[in-house]
């Protein structure tokens, strides 16, 4: 079997920069990542809508998903000395694995830790962020 090893590259680099998740874990921690770099809108790419969401919904859900982001980041990392680093404690799947559950710890500059349940939804294969009007469906 031959490798092609610009191929290989591309594909990690795929995985490793976009804010998107094969697993729910890795989802989340995509998420920490670009909160951490301060790229929401990279992490709104990979929010999951209803189907039957019109353009307008789905444009309007992803300003709020961006502006909770935001004003966390604001709000709390910054206040507490920022986003250092993150850990995910925990993953749970429902049987028919469309939906997960993350934990994930944030470790904060000042010494401590926040925990955070992230609920995902399996959407065109990938693991994706619940819009706020999708949770309520």
């Amino acid at each position: 079997m031959k490798l092609y090893p610009g191929l290989l590259v591309a594909f990690f680099v795929l995985v490793l920069v976009g804010c998107v998740g094969i697993t729910p874990s890795s989802a989340v921690e995509n998420l920490a990542e670009c909160m951490q770099s301060g790229e929401y809108e990279r992490a709104a790419e990979n929010l999951a809508t209803s189907p039957d969401a019109t353009p307008a919904q789905k444009e309007q859900c992803k300003k709020e998903f961006i502006a909770t982001l935001k004003e966390k980041s604001a709000k709390y990392f910054a206040k507490n000395g920022g986003l250092t680093s993150y850990t995910v404690v925990d993953e749970a799947v429902t049987p028919d694995e469309s939906k997960a559950f993350v934990r994930i710890r944030y470790e904060l500059g000042n010494g401590s830790s926040l925990d955070e349940i992230i609920p995902l939804v399996k959407s065109g294969g990938r693991w994706k962020y619940i819009c706020e009007e999708s949770k309520a469906n």
